[in-house]
């Protein structure tokens, strides 16, 4: 008898955990998420409904920030952050971490099975690993993140077509001013065009001279030159070729006159309207054009040109590892973000990346040839992933470095540029020569003051005189 009651008593115990378990998993939580993304905005959108759709118990309130770092530091600061949020980049990993904004994803079950997704070169120590718990990847294909685009609707009213009918694409600097001298006269459009009201979008340019002699390295600061251990602003050659055919541009009436009155989203109707020819961009343009401008579909992507010679020069660079999304270690659903954080790497969301023309993920199923959204001109971008190659990493071999800030006093090169252009400033050289000095007291500062907090750091640390740009770095 007593034993019969006793397996009565646990029976009824069992059913009443099972039914609190339930209640649990069955629980409706909302989980809030940040990014800055507008053009990949249904990418993400059809993901999380998607994810809700699986898990009806969980909704995601998403929130699309335009001041993003501002804001998500702000959040952070006020205990009000979100539970999966886009790690902005003007902060270092180990920064975040220090910080208390960043959870270990090594922390959660399935871990392993997550990670072995990807590749290995996804997760570096000193970078998006420290101390063994990893906090992020970059989960997409690697490309150069700004192309050249160009109108062929305008390439073919100049003529610019072979005897095949095939566009006469530019791979110097000099042949584009050409095509564009060639455009001009034979239409009402123009050569060139950009946003002039916003100094980033200006300081795209920049980028043009990356397969020349370039000026930006992942994990530096801009200008550094890691083989010589100095700022090359005003003594790369590039630069200075580069904005005197800039400035040439702009007095022989080569660029779209509203160029310094217009934002970057008003840049890319003119040119899907047939206004001017070549503008600089990155992969996120294009599903834009297809909200926008739906009938606009002959353009294509190509490499930035060399400027002043035939040769390559330099490549885009990237440190492996990389960055995406984080999870708030103050989150009350730690579990239901680490099922949202795991989704939004899965196979669904790598489908719905490529659907909807933004590009590839690692976990994109099938061939590229599946997906109505991939154009030649997303075969172009495909086929630039060898113009990149990884750099040296100060963080990777010295870690003390993620100490120190280089913060800029004064106006950055993305001002400094639009100051040319506009006749702000007048004297080049001397704009240039000034960044220089201003970036290297920027960084003189940084390591003083990291030092003063105990780091182990010097100048030194940002030199690796045996790198050859053109090849990948690997450090022994």
């Amino acid at each position: 008898m007593r034993t019969t009651r006793l397996f009565l008593i646990l029976s009824i115990l069992l059913v009443m955990l099972t039914t609190v378990v339930n209640a649990q998993d069955d629980e409706a939580i909302t989980l809030t998420y940040w990014d800055w993304w507008v053009t990949q905005a249904d990418a993400i959108d059809e993901t999380i409904a998607a994810f809700e759709a699986e898990h009806p118990n969980i909704t995601i309130e998403k929130t699309t920030q335009s001041d993003y770092d501002n804001l998500i530091n702000l959040a952070f600061e006020s205990d009000n952050a979100p539970d999966v949020y886009m790690i902005p980049n003007n902060a270092p990993i180990s920064v975040m971490v220090e910080n208390g904004r960043l959870m270990p994803l090594n922390e959660f079950e399935g871990f392993d099975a997550f990670v072995g997704q990807f590749p290995e070169t996804r997760f570096v120590e000193g970078l998006n690993v420290l101390d063994g718990a990893y906090y992020t990847l970059d989960p997409f294909a690697t490309t150069p993140w700004l192309q050249m685009y160009v109108n062929l609707n305008l390439y073919e009213a100049a003529g610019l077509v072979d005897a095949d009918g095939n566009p006469m694409l530019p791979e110097t600097l000099d042949e584009m001013i050409a095509n564009s001298q060639a455009i001009r006269e034979a239409t009402d459009a123009y050569g060139f065009g950009f946003s002039g009201t916003q100094d980033w979008a200006v300081w795209w340019w920049w980028w043009g001279c990356q397969f020349t002699e370039p000026i930006f390295y992942d994990g530096f600061p801009s200008g550094w030159n890691p083989v010589t251990g100095q700022f090359e602003w005003s003594s790369n050659a590039c630069v200075s070729t580069l904005v005197d055919n800039l400035l040439m541009i702009r007095d022989e009436d080569l660029l779209l006159p509203d160029t310094f009155m217009i934002d970057d989203e008003q840049a890319r109707a003119f040119f899907a309207e047939d206004q001017f020819a070549h503008l600089i961009g990155g992969t996120w343009i294009m599903p834009g054009w297809s909200d926008t401008h739906p009938d606009f579909s002959n353009y294509t992507a190509i490499p930035f040109p060399l400027v002043g010679q035939e040769e390559i020069g330099g490549y885009f660079h990237t440190a492996g590892g990389g960055r995406w999304l984080g999870i708030n270690p103050n989150t009350e659903h730690a579990e239901a973000a680490w099922e949202f954080y795991q989704f939004m790497h899965s196979e669904t969301f790598g489908a719905n990346w490529a659907e909807t023309g933004n590009g590839l993920a690692l976990t994109t199923p099938g061939e590229v040839s599946d997906y109505d959204a991939f154009t030649p001109a997303w075969q172009n971008i495909f086929g630039m992933a060898d113009l990149v190659v990884n750099t040296p990493q100060p963080t990777v071999t010295n870690p003390d470095t993620t100490q120190v800030e280089v913060t800029l006093v004064g106006p950055w090169e993305g001002q400094v540029l639009l100051g040319i252009l506009t006749g702000q400033l007048d004297d080049v050289d001397a704009a240039l020569a000034d960044l220089d000095e201003r970036y290297m007291a920027a960084l003189e500062q940084g390591i003083a003051d990291a030092v003063a907090d105990g780091a182990d750091v010097s100048i030194d640390d940002y030199i690796f005189a045996d790198w050859n740009p053109l090849e990948s770095y690997t450090s022994e």
